[in-house]
């Protein structure tokens, strides 16, 4: 059982009521704006002092869009014994997407500044990617092309979606 004062108190909890008689104690019965900030009074049990709401299915869906490039690396890697390019161009491109995100405190920003933000990481992990597949001496520039602007997609993505599941810190 909860007490509260004069408001803000939640759904079947116990509320003081502060009359001209004196206290009263009475059950609240649905819930009573608070004459206090929100970002001044202390949280009720299951309620959050976030801006967003914890995201679970964008969570999965972060985690599966960057195991993408993970996995094709690993496929090429089992299908050749000798080749494991993609495998350190796909960790290039995660990790020049993370930076991006990191530095930029992508989890504290608005969903327009977490879009901004994305689409940096984009270019950064496609420009990392493709630098590692030439320094570890891919010769093709069109393939080098294609696997470090997909790799840096779903790794851009992968960042996006991890942002925006987590709730912003206020």
């Amino acid at each position: 059982m909860i007490l509260g004062v004069a408001g803000g108190v939640a759904d079947n909890v116990l509320a003081f009521d502060l009359g001209c008689e004196g206290a009263i104690i009475s059950p609240a019965t649905r819930y009573r704006p608070s004459a206090v900030p929100h970002r001044l009074r202390p949280s009720l049990p299951g309620e959050e002092m976030t801006g967003r709401a914890r995201q679970p299915g964008l969570f999965f869906l972060s985690i599966l869009l960057a195991a993408v490039p993970f996995v094709f690396a690993l496929i090429r890697a089992f299908q050749t014994g000798t080749d494991f390019r993609y495998l350190w161009m796909a960790i290039a491109a995660f990790i020049g997407a993370t930076l991006v995100m990191v530095i930029g405190k992508a989890r504290d920003q608005t969903r327009n500044v977490v879009l901004q933000l994305s689409a940096i990481a984009f270019l950064t992990s496609t420009l990392v990617a493709g630098l590692t597949g030439r320094i570890l001496g891919a010769r093709s520039i069109t393939g080098i092309l294609v696997v470090c602007v997909a790799f840096g997609l779903f790794s851009a993505a992968g960042q996006s979606l991890y942002a925006l599941s987590r709730p912003r810190e206020m």
